[in-house]
């Protein structure tokens, strides 16, 4: 498991043993070197996130409700990035206000390689709950580690362990391709000495 990883490395004096400030500053320099990254890859968006209860056992994304957006308009549904898969849940104390209006949140990083807060607020018909509206805010990771959610919270170790899978994922897909690319170019290399072409 990566947090083992980390955890190893701390014992054994490779890394010291991290605080806040340490987090904040490692996490704020891999993500600037993840920024041009972001680019090269296929990325999930907002709208695909969310997890939205259908019937007894089935589920549905946030795009499928076309809910009303407010918050920070450079963001939409369609925003992509690398998103948390954990959905939060507000404290008692943040709850909304209206009755029957539940409220869900999830975070991450887009494509642009800037921190993102997303709630969505739904309502509750029989079995199935409906998105009514999102609200997409630009935040930091010291905003998101101050921040209260029902019995969890987002630690630097799991926004550090969401970007470790997502960066071993990208690794596997350029090796995979590697390995076709090179199984062709073997074999045009091959042809090509019969007809004396340089490889």
């Amino acid at each position: 498991m990566p947090e083992e990883m980390l955890v190893n490395k701390i014992i054994t004096g490779a890394i010291p043993e991290p605080n806040l400030t340490w987090w904040l500053t490692y996490l704020e320099n891999f993500r600037l070197r993840l920024k041009s990254e972001l680019n090269r890859f296929t990325l999930d968006n907002i709208g695909k996130c969310g997890h939205l209860r259908d019937g007894e056992y089935g589920s549905h994304k946030l795009s499928e409700d076309n809910p009303v957006l407010v918050g920070n308009n450079k963001f939409s549904l369609s925003t992509q990035g690398i998103f948390d898969a954990e959905i939060l849940s507000p404290t008692q104390q943040q709850l909304p206000k209206k009755e029957g209006v539940s409220v869900k949140m999830f975070w991450g990083l887009t494509r642009n390689a800037e921190w993102v807060k997303v709630e969505y607020y739904f309502l509750t018909k029989g079995r199935k709950e409906v998105a009514t509206m999102v609200n997409i805010r630009e935040t930091d990771l010291e905003k998101l580690f101050k921040m209260e959610f029902h019995l969890t919270e987002v630690t630097p170790i799991k926004v550090w362990t969401l970007l470790y899978y997502q960066v071993k994922e990208w690794h596997r897909k350029r090796e995979e391709l590697f390995r076709h690319s090179k199984s062709l170019f073997d074999e045009v290399c091959l042809v090509s000495q019969l007809f004396k072409v340089n490889c």
